[in-house]
Parts: structure tokens; sequence; C-alpha cells
């Protein structure tokens, strides 16, 4: 358990080290970019944000209902939104399992039992994860490339492999061995649900429609800085999902924190100009911190008035 700990420890430092080292060699050409900055962009950018994460509580939400282990069927969606948004920020504690924790405290209020949260928050990432290939894979086509008619010969197979891979990964026969291996960490017995092929598909889809508001996000925020975003708006929709599928890859990481905006600076300076992909980045990952607040505050105020 110690090592576990000083690993992620570790694993927060290296990146932080990484990009204070960055920005200190690259301080020179972002002080003297001439910047443009739209602040009314900043705050169309944050409420796409926002909307991300509420549609998030709202798709596990769903997954939770449909997560069948013999409790009782008054589901409330409301609550279990609650419960998501309410623990959400806990997934910046070193260990990636204090947001699925902090659910099971609900358990009672949304009428579940703790292995329903546990199996629902597995199907969760799995979904997630899905949705976000998807997203990658419909935008390769569109991505920018100097070099002869080969490179979409090969963006258009590269799409069709990973597009291809996804929907099969979604299939129940494949998502329910890796749910209930899950399970067996937390000694569980097995899980079943009643999710068929069209079911996952359907979730998967969700999540590929949540991905789409934060590459709107991104793509207000680059706009913002003066820059056009109208040849490549596609390819920022897919680069927001490919960064966020390697910060979630790397589970040492909390919500991927410096990797995430390390793949995202590499993969914008393809077609701006350094500065811009170094702080829209840095920008982006304020803006969806802020837009997890701003999520909780809108959530509370329509418990409130309804």
């Amino acid at each position: 358990m110690g090592k576990t700990i000083l690993f992620r420890i570790v694993g927060i430092i290296i990146p932080l080290f990484c990009w204070a080292l960055f920005l200190f060699k690259q301080f020179d050409k972002i002080r003297n970019y001439e910047w443009e900055i739209s602040f009314f962009n900043l705050l169309i950018s944050q409420l796409f944000a926002s909307i991300y994460f509420i549609f998030l509580a709202f798709n596990w939400a769903l997954i939770l209902r449909f997560v069948s282990v013999g409790t009782s069927d008054n589901f409330m969606l409301i609550n279990s939104m609650e419960a998501w948004l309410y623990t959400i920020m806990s997934r910046y504690i070193p260990g990636n399992v204090w947001h699925v924790i902090g659910r099971m405290a609900y358990a009672n209020k949304i009428n579940a039992i703790k292995l329903q949260i546990i199996s629902s928050s597995a199907l969760e990432q799995i979904m997630a994860m899905i949705g976000a290939t998807m997203l990658f894979a419909l935008s390769l086509p569109f991505w920018p490339t100097d070099q002869l008619a080969e490179d979409w010969i090969f963006k258009i197979s590269l799409f069709s492999i990973l597009f291809f891979l996804a929907l099969v990964i979604s299939h129940p026969k494949f998502i329910l061995p890796i749910v209930n291996w899950v399970g067996k960490r937390f000694n569980r017995p097995e899980i079943q649900w009643n999710f068929n092929y069209k079911m996952t598909i359907c979730f998967a889809l969700l999540y590929l429609f949540a991905n789409l508001f934060m590459g709107l996000c991104l793509a207000v925020i680059l706009n913002g800085f003066g820059v056009a975003i109208s040849n490549n708006f596609v390819f920022i929709l897919g680069i927001t999902a490919f960064s966020w599928i390697i910060g979630y890859l790397s589970f040492f990481t909390p919500s991927g924190i410096g990797i995430r905006e390390g793949a995202l600076t590499a993969l914008l300076s393809l077609i701006y100009p350094i500065p811009i992909a170094i702080v829209a980045s840095l920008v982006f990952r304020i803006i969806c911190t802020v837009g997890e607040l701003l999520a909780i505050v809108i959530f509370t105020a329509y418990m409130k008035i309804k």
C-alpha cells in the first residue's frame, strides 16, 4: 500500500516538474506572443464544460438504472446525478477510487446497494473510453496533412480499425467479464445486468455526445485566442477525446493531470503556434476544473427551485 501511494505521488510530481521545466524554456515565446483574448469566449467555454459534467452525471444515472442486481425498482434519476456530481471532485485524490467510494455513501438515498454502484461505475469508465475512442476515430480522416494521398489511406484505415474495435468491445460478452473482474477485486459475486448490445451502443454514443461538449469547450477557447478553428474543427474535437484517453490511461496521475495537457499541447502544436498550444491546454484544464464546480452549483440551484 505504501509503495502504491509513493508511485502515485511520484506520478504527480514528475509530470508537474516536466511542465514547469517546459514552461520555463518556452517562457519568452509565450511572453512575446501578441495575445488576443476574448473573455466572452472563456465564459462560453465554461458553460460547455459544465454541461459536459452534468451530462456525465446523467449518463451514469442511466447506467445505474439498468444495472440489475436485484435491488429496488424505485429509481431516482436526480438523486443519482447528485451522488455523481457531489463526489466527482474526489478523483483528484491519488487512488482513483475515492469517487466510487463517495457514491457508496449515497447507496440508501438512491435505493442501490454497493455492488450496484461498483458495477455501474466500472461500466461507466468502459463506456466513456469507448465513446471517446469513437469520436477520436471519427475525426481521423479530418486530421491535417501536408503529405501525399497515402496519408488519407492510412487515416481511413486507422479510423476503420478503431471504430470496429470500439463496436466489438461494446458487446456485453466483452464488457461483462471486465466488470466482473473489477467486482472480484472487491470480493463481490459475479454481476448480471439486463443490457443488450443495442443498449451498450446507445450508452457509448451518449458518451461520444458528451465528449463533443469538451471539444466545443476547447474550440471556443482557441477561437477566443484569435486563431481560426473552422478548417480544423473536427480535428479539435478528436484531439480533445484523444487527450482524455491518454490522461485516463495514466493511472498514477489524478485525472490525468499534466499528462493530458502534454498530449493536447503536442497535438495542438501541429496546427497552431506553440504559445497558443501551451496556454490553450492549460486554460482548458482550468476551465474544466471550474466547470466541475459550476456544474455542482447549477445542479444545487436546480434542486432548490424545483
